[in-house]
């Protein structure tokens, strides 16, 4: 029979901490899944599974926590660790081969400390209505972002980039917009939420009478990877896109995340 789970959730930005409560099989880890992806919607750092109340019914459940730790992998770059797992928790974690994708820490505040050494990216979201001014309010937040954060040369891509997909969002979803701006040199993140449905996705056939796709021609030719998420409600569109930052006392861009 089938396990049951009740989830506690604590947004703290930069780590999300998850509580779940019951048993974890087959059936309730797709539950466990809705609400991991809900927590990297938000794009944390870190995500803390506290597995003091979880129980492992059916080792198939463990599963999930490689899934999302590897869609997490190509965005949004979050975490994963487990607090407090049972015995029977980490033998299926070390079997399974899950251990590659999170790490296991004897209790919360263990896996706040684990995650607590990766620095926090700037970042700036930003709530854009859906309505004519939306693109040019994107690029804008890229240039005030880019000015802030010490971005040097052509930022143009990215404003490109973040005006076509708010553009996106206003035509297909019509719902509230939230813009998210993430430096991780030598990458921007630029990600557009809204509460559409459908996935995003380029025409084959460009035609000059189209409405709808061009734009992503654009995104995939200008960023360096671009995808869609499904979080429990809605979609977030994401691309990178490669910019030069100037660094402090003469150190590299690229240190500044380490």
């Amino acid at each position: 029979m089938s396990g049951q789970l009740s989830f506690e959730v604590e947004h703290t930005y930069p780590v999300a901490v998850v509580r779940p409560r019951g048993g974890l099989d087959a059936y309730t880890a797709a539950d466990l899944r809705a609400t991991l992806l809900e927590c990297l919607a938000e794009q944390p750092v870190g995500v803390v599974l506290d597995a003091s109340e979880l129980s492992v019914v059916d080792d198939v459940g463990v599963t999930v926590l490689a899934t999302v730790a590897q869609q997490s992998q190509r965005w949004p770059g979050t975490r994963f660790t487990v607090a407090s797992a049972s015995t029977e928790l980490t033998g299926a974690v070390n079997r399974l081969g899950v251990a590659r994708y999170v790490t296991i820490c004897s209790d919360r505040a263990a896996a706040l400390l684990e995650l607590g050494r990766w620095p926090v990216p700037p970042w700036r979201r930003q709530r854009i209505p859906p309505d004519r001014n939306a693109p040019g309010l994107a690029r804008v937040a890229v240039q005030e972002f880019c000015d802030a954060q010490g971005v040097r040369g052509d930022t143009n891509a990215a404003q490109l980039i973040a005006s076509e997909l708010v553009t996106n969002a206003v035509v297909h979803a019509g719902t509230h917009i939230d813009l998210t701006l993430r430096l991780l040199p030598p990458l921007l993140h630029i990600a557009v939420r809204d509460g559409g449905d459908g996935r995003a996705r380029m025409v084959e056939i460009v035609d000059e009478s189209s409405e709808s796709g061009r734009g992503l021609l654009l995104v995939d030719a200008l960023a360096t990877a671009w995808d869609s998420f499904f979080p429990h409600v809605g979609k977030i569109v994401w691309a990178t896109v490669p910019v030069r930052v100037a660094a402090p006392n003469g150190q590299r861009a690229s240190d500044l995340l380490r």
